[in-house]
């Protein structure tokens, strides 16, 4: 495995998805496309939302303000997510267009794209994410890759069955795709569907080992995934899947949950996340807590890198700032979408001490 050291940090940007000559970034609502070493920086648009309140780094925290993340429509097209609205943006003169506002303020935590997947139409889909104790029913919608193409409801999770989507995964090897689910109980799930979302069937539900954020495939019918659960010890854990069966096993303890990932040429990046544990209803509280999680082993949040034999290592770690949890987000580092080019890894710090809102260039020795 290649070695990578921080090479740059550069304030108040975040990396938002990478080509092999080209990296996306933003600032508030603000799109830029600049250089891989982020040396030359171009005004793509502004987005709608941003307000002088934004331009106050603890305000942004808290209001949860800014863009989200991107996936690529076309090579001249994306979409991008500022809360519950997607927007269109046209890379070539920086037009955009509302694509999507999602109804009754759900929101997403991941966006995804199918491309050549048996089973599956060429698409933008995402799964609904949203506070949602009492397990109401939740949607998975997709559009076409065509530019002027609607949205539709592909698969409704039905009330009782789980709380909220983290992501799904297309897998061109399977012609299938995996729907990781949270959070407490059974709402903890992973799930496989096939033929177009008509075929959705649980893998493993009931307790925390399967609640998962991200998930990534290393090897033939091997799978890689961390844990994300504030109430127990997180793990890296390697999943076999054959003959619509699945075997788990434990690889790796790390210090916390792991929310975000991304993806190099041989290598998996993902981080772990500083939190409180789970939320008691008092608002005030829970809005202000600093205790950790049990399941949070530490106030640092590390980033690891793991290649396709599992070897795992700790290239950075960063304290939780003094911000509440929930009032100013969590204590992680964010990746970006697509696959970082050759000899480049990026990283964008959220509730860190010192890399809070700044974008991270780490380069091979």
């Amino acid at each position: 495995m290649q070695k990578y050291t921080l090479d740059k940090c550069v304030q108040g940007y975040k990396p938002l998805y990478c080509t092999d000559n080209k990296i996306i970034i933003s600032k508030g609502y603000q799109l830029f496309s600049a250089t891989l070493n982020l040396e030359h920086i171009e005004l793509i648009c502004e987005l709608p939302g941003g307000t002088q309140l934004n331009r106050f780094r603890l305000l942004e925290r808290i209001l949860r303000g800014g863009i989200q993340i991107i996936t690529l429509l076309n090579i001249d097209t994306v979409l991008a997510v500022c809360k519950n609205k997607i927007w269109k943006v046209s890379l070539k003169d920086g037009s955009f267009e509302l694509d999507l506002e999602i109804p009754g303020d759900r929101k997403l935590l991941n966006i995804s794209k199918f491309n050549n997947v048996d089973g599956f139409n060429d698409c933008i889909c995402f799964g609904e994410y949203f506070n949602n104790p009492h397990m109401e029913s939740v949607r998975i919608l997709s559009r076409p890759l065509s530019q002027t193409a609607q949205w539709s409801i592909v698969h409704t999770f039905e009330k009782g069955q789980i709380n909220h989507i983290h992501n799904i995964i297309p897998d061109r090897r399977l012609g299938a795709a995996w729907i990781l689910a949270g959070d407490f109980e059974q709402g903890a799930s992973i799930w496989f569907a096939k033929n177009g979302f008509e075929d959705v069937k649980i893998i493993k539900s009931g307790d925390q080992s399967c609640r998962a954020v991200w998930l990534h495939n290393m090897k033939n019918i091997e799978y890689c995934y961390a844990t994300d659960s504030q109430l127990c010890t997180n793990v890296v854990k390697r999943l076999v899947y054959s003959n619509e069966s699945c075997q788990i096993e434990q690889i790796f303890e790390i210090e916390g949950s792991s929310i975000y990932s991304g993806i190099g040429s041989d290598y998996v990046i993902f981080s772990t996340t500083v939190e409180p544990g789970a939320p008691t209803g008092n608002f005030i509280k829970d809005m202000f807590e600093t205790k950790l999680g049990s399941g949070i082993k530490s106030m640092y949040s590390c980033i690891y890198v793991m290649d396709k034999f599992y070897n795992i290592h700790e290239i950075f770690r960063a304290k939780k700032d003094l911000v509440p949890f929930r009032l100013g987000q969590f204590g992680t580092f964010m990746f970006p979408g697509g696959n970082m080019p050759q000899g480049y890894m990026y990283a964008y710090g959220v509730g860190v001490k010192k890399y809070d809102n700044v974008c991270m260039v780490f380069k091979t020795v």
